[in-house]
């Protein structure tokens, strides 16, 4: 069993390549992937985030479910961060929607196990059938059948993936009383209650769209028009504030503290100095790969 860490983060570039990456990850459980990745460092965490930023760009070259056992690795190694961060990032990386990369991660831990080591049976799936029955809404068993269908060499497409899911639902939800038949006689009902405790009176259901509270509706219309005109006062400057920065997107200003009334030159620059290395800290996979990590070529897999 190869170590993930040092097939990404060593000097060899020939175990470097994504296909062997990703047939490791399928020879590995999540747990023994979890417990490899624990064992990272930061830099290593870091390399590992460019590594599949930069492989999941040629996202052509590789299928979906090579891309959801990059993303699931690259989960596995960031476990300090949420799922949103983790998507997030990816996202900006290699600019597969949030949607998408839920998507070929389900795929993946459904199916990729099975089929990236068989490529003749992952031929019969069509990508948006994988997609589907990776959902977390499908039953095992319409993925099973699915396998079984495959085998036999019948096409997986988007429809018959549709109707399996249909077929083997995940969980029967019981249908609810269409109406009181099959409650027990009203005079029943009223025996069962003690004699100090007189029928509740029926109560009936009021649509508020049928019946608009005037006075809530004159607030919530003077709510929108102080929030309106809040909006459209301009915004007052601090007193003291220099710019120091701005475009169409983003404005940098500096203000003095602690009784101040302007901001040195030299204090500027350390300020600033300070704010960039907590955004680098903060966002260390972005920094990497601006500044100090070498892409990687999909074409022979090694420094560019």
């Amino acid at each position: 069993m190869k170590n993930l860490l040092t097939m990404i983060c060593g000097n060899d570039p020939a175990v470097r390549q994504p296909a062997q990456v990703i047939q490791e990850i399928c020879r590995l459980s999540d747990d023994e992937i979890d417990g490899q990745m624990k064992a990272a460092t930061e830099e290593q965490r870091n390399v590992i985030g460019v590594y599949v930023g930069v492989c999941v760009r040629g996202k052509d070259s590789l299928s979906t479910l090579q891309c959801g056992a990059l993303f699931s690795m690259f989960h596995a190694a960031t476990p300090e961060l949420s799922r949103a961060k983790q998507i997030e990032i990816m996202r900006e990386e290699t600019g597969i929607c949030r949607t998408q990369q839920y998507r070929c991660v389900g795929a993946f831990k459904c199916f990729g196990r099975i089929l990236i080591p068989d490529p003749k049976l992952a031929s019969c799936f069509v990508v948006e059938a994988l997609k589907i029955l990776g959902m977390e809404c499908v039953s095992q068993a319409a993925r099973d059948r699915a396998i079984e269908l495959a085998q036999k060499g019948n096409a997986i497409t988007k429809e018959v993936a549709i109707s399996l899911k249909q077929q083997f639902p995940k969980a029967l939800q019981e249908p609810s009383p269409p109406n009181d038949s099959i409650l027990p006689p009203k005079d029943v009902r009223d025996a069962k209650r003690s004699d100090g405790d007189p029928p509740k009176a029926s109560a009936k259901k009021i649509d508020a769209r049928e019946n608009p509270d005037e006075t809530a509706l004159a607030e919530i219309e003077e709510r929108k028009a102080t929030l309106a005109a809040t909006k459209s006062q301009p915004k007052k400057a601090l007193p003291n504030d220099s710019v120091v920065y701005q475009d169409n997107a983003v404005r940098i200003t500096v203000s003095p503290v602690g009784g101040r009334k302007k901001v040195s030159p030299e204090d500027t620059c350390y300020a600033l100095e300070q704010a960039l290395e907590q955004h680098r800290l903060k966002y260390p996979v972005h920094s990497l790969a601006a500044t100090t990590v070498p892409a990687y070529s999909m074409e022979d897999n090694s420094h560019v």
